[in-house]
């Protein structure tokens, strides 16, 4: 009896894996005149799966994020990344069929979860990156 009952406590206590999907049809590039200075922007879209409120889930989102805008955060004079927490409404699907044309407004609900923005390569806003 003992052992049945660890069992159920390992069991119901295993957390799933955080994972992390880019949605590239929502990726945004564009430029625009400030000034004199074209500038040139991009956004990039996240769903996260299996997202919890703790470390483990942070930790996960941080280590994506510095290893993912390393290559953009400085070619663009702003980037942004958004996170998602998965749902119907951040389902590929739904998101690719969404009416109107403007398929990001599907994402634009209550399962947001961060946004990342850098301005000529620094990072401004940060939700879990110690600065």
């Amino acid at each position: 009896m003992r052992y049945c009952l660890w069992l159920i406590l390992v069991f119901a206590c295993k957390e799933e894996q955080v994972y992390i999907k880019h949605i590239d049809s929502l990726t945004e590039i564009d430029t625009v005149q400030a000034g004199s200075k074209l500038q040139y922007n991009r956004s990039d879209y996240f769903i996260v799966f299996n997202y919890a409120k703790n470390d483990q889930s942070h930790t996960a989102i941080e280590k994506y994020v510095l290893e993912y805008s390393n290559d953009f955060s400085k070619k663009f004079d702003n980037y942004h990344i958004y996170f998602y927490k998965k749902s119907s409404a951040t389902d590929t699907n739904y998101i690719r069929n969404f009416p109107g044309g403007k398929s990001y407004k599907a994402l634009l609900d209550e399962t947001f979860l961060f946004e990342y923005q850098w301005y000529e390569g620094k990072l401004l806003t940060s939700p879990t990156i110690k600065q």
